[in-house]
């Protein structure tokens, strides 16, 4: 499906915002990158549980092989934010799988060179050697300007993030209840249903209900976790590792391009933005993590028949 979004006039391919990341299916529109990031996690643990050869360095060139399939697809439609997720999930799941920490922390270390080099590319190249397209140029510009301060890009590019600190910002412990909506309203918050939903949460409930949305996911990771650690299944444990580190990641990408620091990816909040396709994988995850619990102490890929 990720493929076929990149065939030039493909039909009920659809484009958001200059990504054609959907699919019409008339009753919706469906995101097959929040559908890849389901199957991503199930092949790496199948992948893993058979092999021992990522526990050298030279082992980790299929499991990255795999993450890179899907992540390019994903990078050509373009959506950047939902490609950096992959790597996130494949590290924690490399990690539980038995891979040497001082491989992992080399190869962590390269991709965060990386994308240091590239913000350095984006704020101080000439226009004509710089990396990135013009929009994401743009957002990384915004975010720079916001962290030394400048508020000149706030009234365009920043308009979108600018708003959603100050919504943040103005709730304090509290938060406005019901006059929310009116402030929402007034201070003309983009998106407010789905990239920056964290802000109405936010102007709603204020710090108080912050903090239960963190517990909300803090309790939901460490399920997962805990159904992983009584799992003797490698692949059950192995996937169940991976929706942990999805959602974190997804949920700390989400509330950091809230708070300014990150650059604005679209992103969507688990379980609270709206969006058919992510709440409709994401209640598999659930639901494949509510099945591996129920059998701690089962295979979940039977064994090979034998030749008498």
């Amino acid at each position: 499906m990720l493929a076929y979004l990149l065939v030039p006039g493909a039909p009920r391919a659809k484009t958001v915002n200059g990504a054609v990341s959907w699919l019409d299916l008339g009753v919706m529109n469906f995101q097959p990158s929040e559908l890849a990031k389901v199957t991503f996690v199930l092949a790496v643990a199948w992948y893993l549980s058979y092999r021992e050869s990522h526990r050298e360095l030279k082992g980790l060139v299929p499991p990255f092989s795999l993450m890179l399939a899907p992540q390019l697809l994903i990078l050509k439609q373009p959506a950047l934010g939902m490609a950096m997720l992959f790597p996130a999930m494949l590290f924690a799941m490399l990690l539980a799988a038995g891979a040497k920490l001082r491989h992992l922390i080399s190869l962590t270390t390269i991709g965060l060179t990386l994308i240091v080099l590239v913000f350095i590319n984006t704020l101080w190249a000439k226009p004509e050697h710089r990396i990135l397209k013009p929009y994401q140029q743009v957002r990384i510009e915004s975010l720079y300007k916001g962290w030394i301060g400048d508020n000149s890009m706030e009234r365009d590019e920043g308009y979108q993030q600018g708003h959603g600190m100050t919504l943040i910002a103005a709730a304090g412990v509290r938060g406005y209840r019901d006059q929310a909506g009116n402030l929402i309203r007034l201070n003309s918050l983009p998106e407010d249903h789905t990239d920056m939903v964290f802000c109405v949460v936010a102007a709603r409930w204020g710090l108080m209900g912050i903090t239960g949305l963190f517990g909300f996911y803090l309790s939901l990771v460490g399920g997962m976790l805990a159904v992983a650690a009584k799992s003797t299944d490698p692949f059950t444990r192995l996937c169940c590792v991976g929706f942990a580190a999805l959602f974190l990641a997804q949920m700390a990408a989400n509330v950091g391009m809230c708070l300014g620091l990150l650059p604005i990816t679209g992103l969507p909040l688990p379980f609270i933005s709206y969006g058919g396709s992510s709440l409709l994988c994401n209640c598999g995850m659930i639901g494949l993590v509510l099945n591996f619990a129920s059998r701690p102490n089962g295979r979940t890929i039977r064994q090979s028949f034998e030749f008498n």
